[in-house]
């Protein structure tokens, strides 16, 4: 299982892009001695000592739901499968609803109750409670949590307030208060341990835009909650996001010894561009088209770019591809071309 994880963690830095810390102006009166604010496309917006090692807590299971919904997405895993409760996992303590040894919940209520680029990360055990060597850092919280916000179905456990499992038996209250005075917050996941302080990985969406704040090691519930809430202001205030159409119309591009004269082409699906506020009226658009291509053309194969600039600063590229597939010209469609090209000068 370590190893899985590992590798997935690696998977996960590589997938990512390469994003600097923006130039906004810094963010300042953040308490905690880790915390991060960043964007989905990976930019971060804000941070403070990153890849700091510390415990999580309980935001330790931001991991297990990812590892449920990439399980799920798989195809090994349904959210209607049972999972059977054991010794071990009531012998554990901190915060959990008491699964008796033998007794069965379906995936989804598991959920339910889970829910209310990492190489410094480290775990020992999927509760959070502490543990020597069990460490990651804000930074890579903030990886696990982009990841899982890819697995949209995810917010409709981490933004419950109030539910219940063993058919209504069980009531479940969120340790996620901000959830009901944060406009906008919908996740994911709290921590706490006397040794660890007071942790959390918090999403947020407003209108198109989507953050994620992180705050590890805050010395009270009331500071964590202030941090959080700071930077998630901040973001909103100073940042907005676009994502470039694919439907945005473009010339085909000539094919040589196609089939087909020429190939059709659009934007490649692109994660939201963060911009700026006050430098949306400085945005630039260039678009790079190939002269042609050559036959055989695969679809998706790249025929070009959308280059998006805030001043002279190149912030985004963007693919563009072929929609469909040309096919060489076999012998005889080359004859033919010859000849028509002899005999009236055209292909």
């Amino acid at each position: 299982m370590k190893k899985a994880i590992c590798f997935m963690l690696c998977a996960m830095f590589l997938a990512l892009p390469a994003f600097a810390v923006t130039s906004a102006a810094p963010l300042s009166g953040i308490t905690a001695p880790s915390a991060l604010l960043i964007h989905p496309s990976g930019e971060i917006l804000f941070e403070k000592n990153p890849h700091e090692k510390r415990n999580p807590a309980s935001v330790t299971k931001i991991m297990t739901m990812l590892l449920v919904m990439e399980a799920i997405e798989r195809g090994d895993l349904k959210m209607t499968d049972m999972v059977t409760g054991s010794d071990h996992s009531r012998s554990m303590g901190g915060t959990q609803i008491w699964l008796a040894a033998g007794e069965q919940m379906s995936v989804s209520d598991m959920l339910k109750c889970v829910a209310v680029g990492m190489n410094d990360t480290h775990f020992v055990n999927a509760s959070g409670l502490d543990a020597e060597g069990h460490v990651t850092s804000a930074y890579d919280v903030a990886m696990m949590s982009v990841e899982l916000m890819k697995h949209e179905v995810i917010f409709d456990f981490t933004s419950i307030w109030m539910d219940s499992v063993r058919d209504g038996k069980f009531q479940l209250a969120s340790t996620n208060k901000m959830l009901k005075t944060y406009d906008g917050l919908n996740g994911l996941k709290t921590g706490y341990t006397s040794q660890s302080g007071y942790s959390m990985s918090a999403s947020a969406t407003r209108g198109p835009m989507s953050l994620i704040a992180v705050v590890l090691g805050a010395k009270t519930k009331e500071a964590r909650t202030a941090d959080i809430s700071a930077m998630l202001n901040y973001g909103f205030a100073t940042y907005t996001s676009v994502t470039p159409s694919a439907d945005t119309p473009l010339m085909p591009i000539p094919v040589k010894m196609g089939v087909a004269p020429a190939v059709p082409c659009r934007l490649a699906d692109s994660t939201p561009i963060l911009i700026e506020k006050q430098a949306i009226s400085g945005i630039k658009k260039e678009l790079s088209l190939m002269p042609f291509v050559s036959a055989p053309v695969e679809e998706g194969q790249q025929v070009g770019s959308l280059y998006v600039f805030s001043g002279e600063q190149q912030i985004c590229e963007i693919p563009v591809i072929a929609t469909e597939p040309v096919a060489r010209l076999g012998f005889f469609g080359i004859w033919l071309m010859l000849l028509r090209t002899a005999a009236w000068g055209t292909k």
